[in-house]
């Protein structure tokens, strides 16, 4: 039977070359398109999950919706009528009580690690060079254990934040944007007051042009002090030892506490948001590639079965059955999806390979293409799928034939 199946695709040896590379191709292109996207994905959600925090606690500065407001003030107090529209919720420009927050995060079994901070804008400057951007004040020693900022560092130490004496560590964008380098002063300061000097203790690189260009971290207690908030905390970033309880972590205390509690997923919605267009999207191309190869492997087959009409009727008169018939296509379609696809497996990781090979400024390219082994699984499958559904049909219509209709009709 397989050599049966060989013989035929070897008889039309251009029309099965031409078929075997259109699997390939698309296969190819199926495995690349879907390795640059999850690559792309996976490395945006990584720098959302590890740069940022699993949970943040925050100061609650959403809007208040006065409908809402309205109807939930109108059974214990009647007509309501405002003499001013309320616009946020925010009374206060920091967390009330940090110290109550830190004894009950010590004594949650799920945190792993948490680490508190005081974020501000600031004007950063050197020799009438200036740049905005936003100034966080941490611990070292926790900030690490919550972030893998480490990972980061291209120069200097991270960890000499905690020795104190107004040192800073900023992105390398922003100081180019400067033009400082490792050891320089820079000037810091909120507008309101004075600017402070400051020493480059480190310079770290995330790959993200925007975070880079603008991002500097400091000793908590020095920027306390430079935006004129002794004592105060904005936030506090939480690690937890299990990701995926960080939405449920987070609406339990949400619902017991006046700040805003919101794990990583709800605070970055509106990206996730656009993974599923991305992924709807890359589903419907992947569908009209595999389409495409498929009537590829119908068209031979469709063809190969007319023309061997007469061929099909000896079969038939020497036992073959119709079942017979019908596995001696299918056998051809599934050569043709397996070769193409393995074909194109390898064609896909070169395109992979050449993919992550490309440079853009301001982002770090060769982390953003996956190359996971169920990417090439699933390019596979479908490819191998593809080739026996397309095969099924011309299988079907052979398996049909009858020898007496092919004598009577002379072929």
């Amino acid at each position: 039977m397989f050599f049966l199946a060989f013989r035929h695709l070897v008889s039309r040896r251009q029309q099965t070359l031409f078929t075997l590379l259109g699997v390939a191709l698309g296969t190819s292109v199926l495995i690349a398109f879907t390795s640059v996207m999850t690559g792309f994905q996976d490395f945006l959600i990584d720098q959302l999950v590890n740069n940022d925090a699993h949970v943040r606690i925050q100061v609650d500065d959403r809007p208040v919706d006065p409908t809402v407001l309205k109807q939930a003030l109108w059974s214990s107090m009647g007509q309501v009528v405002w003499v001013n529209r309320p616009t946020s919720a925010l009374t206060v420009n920091s967390i009330r009580n940090p110290l109550g927050w830190f004894e009950v995060l010590n004594q949650d079994s799920r945190v792993y690690a948490y680490a508190p901070q005081l974020s501000a804008q600031v004007l950063y400057s050197k020799g009438g060079i200036h740049q905005g951007g936003r100034l966080t004040g941490i611990k070292p020693e926790l900030q690490v254990k919550v972030t893998n900022i480490l990972s980061y560092v291209t120069q200097g130490d991270f960890r000499a934040l905690a020795h104190g004496g107004r040192r800073i560590v900023i992105g390398e964008g922003l100081a180019q944007r400067l033009g400082v380098v490792l050891g320089d002063n820079v000037l810091v300061g909120t507008g309101t007051g004075s600017s402070v000097p400051m020493k480059i203790a480190a310079l770290v690189k995330t790959g993200v042009r925007t975070i880079d260009d603008g991002m500097g971290f400091s000793l908590l207690n020095d920027v306390q002090q430079i935006a004129g908030r002794p004592g105060q905390v904005t936030d506090i970033a939480i690690k937890l030892f299990d990701v995926t309880q960080a939405q449920d972590f987070a609406h339990q205390y949400a619902a017991l506490s006046a700040e805003r509690v919101a794990s990583w997923d709800e605070l970055n919605a509106n990206i996730l948001s656009v993974f599923g267009m991305q992924n709807l999207i890359r589903g419907f191309i992947s569908v009209a590639i595999m389409l495409v190869a498929s009537f590829g492997i119908y068209n031979i087959l469709n063809i190969l079965v007319n023309q061997k009409r007469k061929e099909i009727g000896i079969l038939r008169s020497m036992g073959f059955t119709a079942a017979d018939v019908q596995r001696l296509f299918l056998i051809q379609g599934t050569v043709l999806g397996g070769l193409g696809g393995l074909l194109g497996l390898f064609l896909g990781y070169l395109m992979g390979f050449l993919f992550s090979l490309i440079r853009v400024e301001g982002m770090v390219t060769a982390s953003m293409v996956s190359f996971s082994a169920w990417i090439y699984l699933m390019g596979f499958v479908v490819a191998f799928g593809s080739a026996l559904f397309s095969s099924y049909f011309p299988a079907r219509a052979a398996a049909r034939f009858r020898p007496i209709e092919i004598i009577r009709s002379g072929e």
